[in-house]
């Protein structure tokens, strides 16, 4: 168990083993979006290539697809969560040839679990998304712009909860796993 007000994040080099061990399988993009795009679990796999903009670096995440029922923009994402999105015309999984961008609730978490078991790693809840947080206010020093992108109300949360979990340095090595 983890102490209240702790998180739970992964290392650099379990990211990077996480990701390596699942970087040809439709699951990385999915966690690329928590991980590298701090979306939450119900957003990440709900989203459709349509709500992702490469070209401007974007990410719209409809009212329909957000916990609070509001439209969310993101932008200003790290450079990697691109390259795993890019990376998406790469996997061969026939499922995803055949319905990209489509996986259902059930389906993401039993596939995410088998992703952190291939790569020999422990999962613990919303692990993605913390490690996101964690990692964005060590690199930018910036807890306004970490709340910003996490669709927080304010940084208050950012503060009691990921400020001084990650050290600037780790957080480099972090943003660097790309495919």
């Amino acid at each position: 168990d983890e102490p209240a007000g702790e998180v739970s994040v992964l290392s650099a080099a379990d990211t990077a083993r996480l990701f390596e061990a699942n970087k040809d399988r439709r699951v990385a993009v999915y966690m690329a979006l928590e991980a590298f795009a701090g979306l939450r679990f119900s957003s990440a796999f709900r989203l459709e290539r349509s709500d992702i903009n490469i070209e401007e670096k974007t990410i719209l995440l409809p009212a329909a697809k957000h916990k609070t029922g509001r439209r969310y923009l993101l932008e200003n994402l790290p450079e990697n969560v691109w390259a795993w999105i890019k990376n998406a015309c790469n996997i061969k999984d026939p499922h995803w040839l055949r319905r990209p961008w489509r996986m259902g609730r059930v389906l993401y978490d039993r596939e995410k679990n088998e992703a952190f078991k291939r790569a020999g790693i422990p999962r613990s809840p919303n692990i993605l998304r913390h490690s996101f947080c964690s990692y964005h206010v060590a690199k930018h020093q910036d807890a306004a712009k970490t709340a910003l992108l996490m669709q927080h109300a304010n940084q208050s949360m950012i503060y009691r909860h990921y400020r001084g979990v990650a050290s600037q340095v780790d957080a480099e090595k972090y943003f660097a796993v790309a495919p």
